[in-house]
């Protein structure tokens, strides 16, 4: 499946949805911004679009997903980092779900992850002999910045834009996959991160409701969105130059 805006807003996921109860204008500002965000080129960008219907090497499948491990390595980490930055028990909670959620209950997503790329051939020693592009480097440190640094609309902002994003690039991830491709057991990881970011994003969204009442937060709370979408774009740039001329 790919994802659409209208997949936040009605699915089948048992996932956490959309809370129904928030303000209609509040509501309304926050689908624009969904909006704007799903049409960002670091969301669309060319190169998840050329890979769905391009095969890959497999040196050029161990850069992609090499490069995306390093990008995402330790995030649970840097979302619970945000419960240190506010006081309120609505962000602590949702913050905190999503961290727990990314440990899983046996197995945690990062251990998943590394189960994917030993199904694609990558080994430990591949891992961690791999040395990652700068701009992949600078989305994970941006990130963890974000995440630690006041103000929290401006991390918000950051980690709406986050998961919002993710639950498309993993649709698109999935996509490429199959057409390189791999059966489901291969593309479990992305196929449950597409309805685990759906979730999270909605946790996410019907907390937001304090910090974008006014022009000020909405300010910041874009500024984070900002962000987060400059160093994506980055990220795809960079790793569309890195596959193609491999």
């Amino acid at each position: 499946m790919l994802v659409s805006s209208e997949d936040f807003k009605v699915n089948e996921f048992k996932v956490p949805q959309r809370d129904q109860n928030i303000a209609e204008e509040v509501k309304a500002y926050l689908d624009g911004q969904v909006e704007r965000l799903l049409a960002h080129v670091s969301v669309n960008h060319p190169f998840l679009t050329w890979y769905a219907d391009n095969k890959l090497t497999k040196q050029q499948e161990m850069q992609l997903y090499l490069e995306t491990n390093a990008y995402f390595k330790h995030l649970p980490f840097y979302v619970a980092n945000i419960s240190t930055i506010t006081r309120d028990e609505a962000v602590l909670r949702e913050v905190l779900n999503n961290s727990i959620d990314e440990l899983g209950s046996k197995k945690s997503h990062a251990d998943l992850y590394d189960e994917f790329l030993a199904m694609l051939g990558i080994t430990q020693a591949d891992i961690e002999n791999y040395v990652p592009l700068e701009s992949s480097v600078a989305l994970n440190e941006g990130i963890r910045h974000i995440y630690n640094t006041p103000p929290i609309e401006v991390a918000l902002g950051a980690i709406f834009a986050d998961e919002t994003q993710s639950a498309v690039m993993c649709a698109k991830y999935n996509e490429g996959l199959k057409n390189q491709g791999h059966d489901k057991k291969t593309r479990f990881f992305w196929e449950l991160h597409i309805e685990a970011e759906i979730g999270h994003s909605n946790s996410i969204y019907n907390i937001l409701t304090n910090y974008v009442s006014t022009p000020e937060g909405r300010e910041k709370f874009e500024q984070g969105m900002n962000y987060y979408l400059d160093l994506m774009e980055k990220f795809c740039d960079n790793v569309e130059r890195l596959i193609k001329q491999s």
